[in-house]
């Protein structure tokens, strides 16, 4: 564990000076040639090569760690604190070793704001909110650089330098000698057992891969315009809020169109930016699309998410049938006979989803702030099914409001208007931590069968419905 997160480490690090390799090696070629040694000495170009170690090196460095930690933005904002530290200290080694810690510190304190802040942005604002924070946290990062850091920095290294007069002055460089031979051949016996053990799983991680990609699961959504800041930002913050109520583990964003990141699964973008989105991403999925806030090519997404929901709820019960169980805590049956009615005369929509819930709060199940979730629930996206079947249920939030995971069953003989269906039996669902997925993906098995659930609909014995569910 130790030696893992040591290696970690190591390579981020060497991440960021290796990035930079051929700044490093226009510097040296600019010196060789101005240097008063060099072919064509020159003083104004010998100030050039000056500025590059001063300002170009510990930018870049930092430059590059804010964005391995956070895109973009973390690039920016580590750029922002490095300048305070550039300008606390006149020893560029202080510069280059305070930039490697400035430039991804300052990435990870944005990354963190803009993790609480999702979802709190109100859309229209995120350019402003963006900008602001970059400015704002900026400042006091790159006044803090100033500051702390500087002459932190400096002290360590100043601590290092009398370790190294030390070692001088007791004679001690045979034995330091000595140890960092061993260091160096256990070192190289990590790297041995690390081949090894790469080798050994070499087949396990191949069939992993594959099952990866026969899942094809989307984890990141980037909506890309030409700036990253404006219509993508809006766009990404009205999808985001709009897959919430489907309880997806989706991360979505918005950046440049020139500046995708890496591990984007599915980009979206204006018809415009074809050539460049797929420049910039060119093995990732895209959809192309004409408006962020209003486009068919959207909501056909937002289906195509929620059928691949509802399709793998079916594999989340497979070992056992949840309905039959009893909720161990409140000694309540998930499905009883009460909680089933009968031959409703067709209502509402909005009416029949209230029933479902108030007959969820009667048999102690949830509190009563839980109907208005179903209902909102409702109103982001239909909970209608197919096969005359709706299941109302509330997700994300809602959840602190269940006290026992439940269903109840109403039938409508004559059926609900369900948009452009007809709902003959409405299922309410409260299901406690991820318990909701299973009872979903049961009720799915059991009405597979189109003439069973048209028996359904119109059965006048609790039992029938009951025995469907718990067979």
């Amino acid at each position: 564990m130790i030696r893992s997160k040591f290696q970690r480490v190591v390579k981020f690090l060497g991440s960021m000076i290796m990035a930079n390799i051929g700044v490093f090696i226009s510097w040296g070629l600019i010196t060789l040639l101005v240097i008063p040694e060099g072919f064509f000495h020159n003083e104004a170009l010998e100030s050039l090569a000056d500025s590059m170690v001063k300002y170009l090196f510990p930018l870049i460095i930092s430059i590059k760690g804010g964005n391995m930690v956070s895109g973009y933005r973390g690039g920016i904002i580590a750029a922002v604190a490095t300048m305070g530290l550039i300008v606390g200290t006149d020893t560029v080694i202080v510069m280059i070793i305070g930039a490697m810690i400035v430039g991804p510190l300052s990435a990870y304190i944005i990354k963190t704001f803009d993790k609480v802040m999702e979802n709190r942005i109100p859309a229209g604002f995120e350019m402003l909110v963006n900008n602001f924070s970059i400015g704002t946290i900026g400042m006091v990062l790159a006044i803090m650089g100033f500051i702390i850091i500087s002459p932190l920095t400096f002290g360590l290294l100043s601590a290092l330098k009398n370790i190294k007069e030390f070692i001088v002055s007791k004679g001690l460089i045979p034995a330091i000698f000595i140890v960092s031979i061993v260091v160096v051949i256990i070192f190289i016996r990590m790297l041995s057992i690390d081949k090894g053990s790469k080798e050994a799983i070499e087949g396990e991680k191949e069939d992993f891969e594959v099952n990866e990609a026969e899942n094809n699961e989307i984890k990141k959504i980037v909506f890309a315009c030409d700036a990253g800041m404006g219509s993508s930002a809006m766009g990404a913050t009205k999808f985001r809020k709009r897959i919430k109520s489907l309880g997806l583990n989706i991360e979505v964003t918005n950046s440049s169109v020139d500046s995708i990141p890496q591990d984007a699964d599915l980009v979206i973008s204006h018809i415009n930016l074809v050539e460049r989105a797929k420049r910039n991403s060119p093995h990732t999925e895209h959809i192309f699309i004409e408006d962020f806030l209003s486009d068919n090519k959207i909501d056909k997404l937002f289906e195509r998410l929620e059928d691949n929901m509802l399709k793998g709820l079916k594999q989340k019960l497979q070992i056992k049938n949840i309905l039959n169980d009893t909720d161990e805590k409140n000694n309540l049956p998930i499905l009883s006979e009460s909680n089933i009615i009968l031959g409703l005369e067709s209502e509402g929509k909005e009416d029949a989803i209230k029933r479902a819930g108030e007959l969820l709060v009667k048999g102690g199940y949830v509190n009563e702030n839980y109907v208005d979730a179903m209902l909102e629930r409702e109103r982001v996206i239909s909970t209608y099914i197919g096969m005359g079947v709706a299941i109302p249920h509330g997700i994300g939030e809602a959840k602190r409001n269940i006290k026992a995971s439940g269903i109840v069953v109403l039938q409508y003989p004559e059926g609900i208007d369900f948009g452009e269906e007809l709902a003959y039996l409405v299922i309410g669902i409260a299901g406690v931590g991820d318990e909701h997925l299973e009872i979903l993906s049961n009720i799915a098995i059991s009405l597979e069968d189109i003439e069973l659930v048209d028996k359904l609909n119109k059965t006048r014995d609790k039992k029938e419905i009951l025995e469907v569910f718990k067979k």
